[in-house]
């Protein structure tokens, strides 16, 4: 086994800020813009899913611009593992910050302070004080509920309602955010032939603490991606350089990724805990992945043949010029 933790971000080591804009459309629907690009890390759906939790608005009502910097604020970029830390931290301030003005702008017409307000499903209305029933919403408009009529309101009528008033909300996110460490624990069961020194890898099983996981399918990609990419790392990815000084291994062909028929049964864990820092209690989840996969194969293939394993990848020619030094 192996253990290990990483960052979720690169502060303060360098410098790393990030900001957001989050804006209301006049039909309601919410519109983020963010700098950071998605990788296949899922920045394009976890983003949104922090807008639309945050906002209280369906999933499918939140729009995201992303990656493009001529319509985009600044970002740092997706690395660091901060993407859904860091950049969610950001998008999600911008959307406190647009929720606030939205409240402020409704609180008349229900003649209540914004404190009093809430919205759920696109509508806004009244919170029910405590040991309140939660109303059923009695959607009426604005004019209606000044006169005491009904209890609630859906977004387009309030963005609508400003619009033609000239009036459009905009939330800005700006953070430095802080870095939550994510932990991690990987373990490996294999089996090596000691007459040629061969690696078979039976199962991998790798437990992470994410904090709270935005998308669960998400995070699953990302750590069994790194465990994959660990087991290259471990048995077959290497550079070696002729007397000449040029590359042996110049193509994928005989540079030895790791294929679909080289993976094994993979297991993989997600404990959440709750971070106070970031997006919902989330922490980093990328790079983490591949902190400790090789080390948990070194360890195994060392404790199989009860020799200390120092160098990788952990090739057969080695690991069988291991075992012969040995014997003699």
């Amino acid at each position: 086994m192996a253990v290990g933790t990483h960052v979720s971000n690169a502060w303060p080591f360098c410098v790393d800020y990030d900001n957001a804009y989050v804006t209301v459309q006049p039909d309601g629907s919410v519109h983020i813009a963010s700098g950071v690009p998605d990788m296949g890390t899922g920045t394009s759906t976890c983003l949104p899913q922090i807008a639309a939790e945050a906002m209280g608005v369906p999933f499918e009502m939140v729009e995201i611009t992303y990656g493009d910097t001529e319509t985009t604020p600044f970002e740092i970029g997706s690395h660091a593992s901060r993407t859904c830390y860091a950049a969610g931290t950001a998008v999600m301030a911008a959307t406190n910050d647009v929720r606030k003005q939205i409240l402020e702008y409704a609180a008349p017409f229900f003649q209540a302070e914004p404190e009093d307000l809430m919205i759920d499903d696109a509508v806004i209305y009244r919170t029910p004080k405590p040991g309140e029933p939660e109303p059923e919403p009695e959607l009426t408009g604005l004019e209606a509920l000044k006169k005491g009529k009904g209890n609630a309101v859906t977004m387009e009528e309030v963005a609508y309602h400003a619009h033609v008033r000239n009036k459009q909300f905009i939330g800005l996110g700006r953070i430095v955010p802080s870095n939550a460490p994510p932990w991690h624990a990987c373990f490996a069961d294999v089996e090596v032939d000691t007459e040629t020194g061969q690696v078979t890898v039976n199962k991998m099983t790798a437990a992470h603490d994410v904090g709270k996981a935005i998308n669960p399918i998400i995070v699953k990609g990302q750590i069994e991606g790194g465990v994959v990419q660990g087991l290259g790392y471990a048995l077959t990815e290497e550079i070696v350089y002729r007397e000449n000084g040029s590359q042996v291994q110049n193509e994928m062909h005989n540079y030895m990724v790791p294929t679909a028929a080289d993976i094994p049964e993979l297991d993989s864990i997600i404990v959440e805990s709750s971070d106070p820092t970031g997006p919902f209690g989330a922490k980093g989840a990328g790079e983490c992945s591949l902190v400790c996969p090789a080390s948990a194969l070194a360890n195994a293939v060392a404790n199989a043949l009860d020799l200390d394993i120092s160098e990788l990848p952990m090739t057969p020619e080695r690991l069988f010029t291991a075992l012969q030094q040995n014997r003699n």
